[in-house]
Order: C-alpha cells, then sequence, then structure tokens
C-alpha cells in the first residue's frame, strides 16, 4: 500500500491525514510499544510520544525503507528514552565469559500460548527484557542494541544469555533445564 498521499497531506499539516496516519499504524506501533513497558499507560504514553516525534520528524523520511519500519525505530527509540529517564538505577550486567550452549530444548514453547510466552517475557529483570525484545522479536544485532542502550556489545550479549536462560526455567517444567 502507497502511503505517500498520505504522508504529503501530513506534511502539509492536515489533521485528517495525520489522524488516519495514527489510525492506520498505531495498533501495531502500540505493540512494539507495549513490548518495552510492563505497563499499558506508559506503553500509551510512549506510543502518543511517539507520534508527536513522527508528525514532528515526517519531513526526515525519504522513502528509503518503509514507512512503518521508519516509525516503529521512533517507538523504541522513544520506549528506550522513557526507560532511562524513570530508571533510577541503571543497571548494567557484563559477563566477559561468553557462553552458548547449543542444545537447547523449546519443547515448553510448543505447549504455551502467545499471550503465556508474552507474559513470561514481561516478567523477566528490566535489562534482560530490553535486550531480549530488540535482539530477538525486533531484529537489533548487539552492536545496535549497546549504541541504543548505551552499554558495552559483551552487556548486550551477556543480558541475551541471561535472560533465554531466566526464560528457560520459567518454561521448563522441572525447572533445572539449562540453557
Amino acid at each position: 500500500m502507497n502511503s505517500q498521499p498520505l504522508i504529503d497531506a501530513c506534511l502539509q499539516q492536515d489533521r485528517k491525514a495525520q489522524k488516519a496516519l495514527y489510525d492506520q499504524y498505531a495498533p501495531a506501533l502500540y505493540a512494539v510499544a507495549i513490548r518495552y513497558s510492563r505497563d499499558q499507560v506508559v506503553a500509551q504514553d510512549v506510543l502518543q510520544d511517539s507520534f508527536l516525534r513522527i508528525f514532528r520528524y515526517l519531513h526526515q523520511f525519504h522513502g528509503e525503507c518503509p514507512i512503518e519500519y521508519w516509525m516503529r525505530k521512533i517507538v523504541v527509540s522513544t520506549a528506550l528514552k522513557q526507560r532511562s529517564i524513570s530508571w533510577n538505577q541503571r543497571v548494567v550486567l557484563v559477563d566477559w565469559e561468553e557462553q552458548t550452549n547449543p542444545g537447547i530444548e523449546m519443547d515448553p514453547l510448543s505447549q504455551l500460548s502467545v499471550e503465556e510466552i508474552k507474559k513470561h517475557i514481561q516478567n523477566l529483570p528490566e535489562g534482560y527484557r530490553i535486550v531480549f525484545t530488540l535482539y530477538v522479536i525486533d531484529g537489533y544485532s548487539h552492536a545496535e542494541i549497546a549504541e541504543l542502550l548505551q552499554i558495552e556489545e559483551v552487556s548486550s550479549r551477556s543480558q541475551l544469555r541471561k535472560a533465554r536462560q531466566s526464560l528457560q526455567r520459567m518454561l521448563s517444567p522441572s525447572k533445572s533445564t539449562p540453557i
């Protein structure tokens, strides 16, 4: 679907076009915002702040990628900024020993609904949840995550590994299967 006429109208400050753009993309962008917030009210604030930024910087969008991708990046950035403002103490878990275990057993996942999996992800400690979401769900690289969160790349890898281990413990029927 070509969004360019809608974008052009938004650039002309057409309020109806802005509402149409909001109505078209808000549900998908809210889904992104809620992944970075444990609270629906915070996610709604992130969405509103994101749309303010989207409309403020829409003139910088030149069609080099789909508009939804460009807007998703703004939502992620806004959510991370909101998190850092409200996060009183910055927790950076650095584990210099990179461990991997190729024997990941994901059988418990096949027995859970998407909503149950989302609930488990939301129950992760904040640092783990943010890195896990950025890497696994939104497809950011560890280098990009390190830049976004202003942490070392090895910290991103460590937090992802620990998030996976925590999820494995939550999802494992015996609660003792290592990842």
